[in-house]
């Protein structure tokens, strides 16, 4: 589904860096995050309007680089990178003319589609809890800062009225709609993102509504699920546009199997990611290759 005046490169990731670069506790690195943090708060000071300054010329590097990617004849680069969920504000200074498109779905389709991204691999799960616990109340309060620039697609509606859905979003970016479009579904390319769906299907499918009960098949794909849902207040899932009584409702309807080999997976990779093993394997594998591996 490709329109003439979009350019697009899938998920760049780039304005996340940019725009937590000088917040602390964001990261270790090998050069120092935490000097760069201390020079931050410094550097900030000194400009006229404080980190405002700064995210609008990370906003400017964002400009450059889009055009680079973009064929000329572009009107809009598309940056569709999922966890900008959590920089929303920020790219409100950086990019202040940007138009903000917001694609919800049903949270249990969303965790579900997160397990057939990792290919139901249970010991990378960990690494997704954000996405659920913090990213559904940070889009809702997405949703009401961006109120007046702002424009939510709701997937369920998506899928079962693409051509209404289209014609909307196009309305809003100020461009004209074809049936072509439409027809080009499968022609798509991406460099980074997931992938899952076009594989699946050809062009666009209500196929997917109820899929997510067939993927979450297991009693520790549900029981996470549930216990993710209840870490978030009833208030955050309504700001998202759901509520939460009605998705642990269909969470507890559904009839699982038990799989030892899930809850094995689980728990291992809750230990590996959640106690930081992946940053000592990190390590030792640089020490091996003779490298220095100190973070801070």
């Amino acid at each position: 589904m490709s329109h003439s005046a979009i350019g697009s490169c899938g998920e760049p990731w780039l304005a996340l860096p940019l725009a937590r670069m000088f917040d602390a506790g964001e990261a270790f690195s090998t050069y120092g995050h935490a000097s760069l943090v201390r020079s931050g708060d410094n550097l900030v000071q000194q400009l006229p309007a404080g980190r405002s300054d700064l995210l609008e010329a990370g906003g400017a590097y964002l400009r450059e680089i889009y055009s680079r990617l973009a064929p000329p004849e572009t009107e809009y680069f598309l940056d569709k990178t999922p966890r900008y969920y959590k920089v929303i504000e920020e790219l409100q200074v950086m990019l202040p003319e940007a138009k903000f498109i917001i694609l919800r779905r049903e949270p249990v389709a969303v965790y579900a589609s997160m397990l057939n991204y990792i290919g139901g691999q249970m010991h990378l799960l960990p690494t997704w809890e954000q996405d659920i616990v913090e990213g559904i109340p940070k889009i809702g309060e997405g949703l009401e800062l961006l109120s007046g620039n702002c424009h939510v697609v709701d997937y369920e509606k998506l899928v079962t009225e693409p051509k209404q859905v289209l014609q909307g979003v196009l309305a809003y970016l100020g461009l004209e709609y074809s049936d072509t479009l439409m027809e080009s579904l499968a022609q798509t390319q991406v460099a980074r993102g997931d992938q899952t769906g076009m594989k699946k299907y050809s062009s666009v499918s209500a196929g997917s509504l109820d899929a997510w009960r067939q993927t979450l098949n297991s009693g520790v794909k549900r029981r996470i699920a549930m216990q993710w849902f209840e870490k978030i207040p009833d208030v955050d899932f309504e700001s998202y546009g759901y509520r939460k009584h009605d998705q642990l409702a269909k969470l507890s309807e559904l009839s699982v199997q038990l799989s030892l080999r899930d809850e094995f997976a689980w728990r291992m990779g809750s230990v590996y990611f959640n106690y930081q093993l992946n940053v000592l394997r990190w390590g030792y594998r640089r020490r091996r290759n003779g490298q220095l591996a100190t973070l801070y």
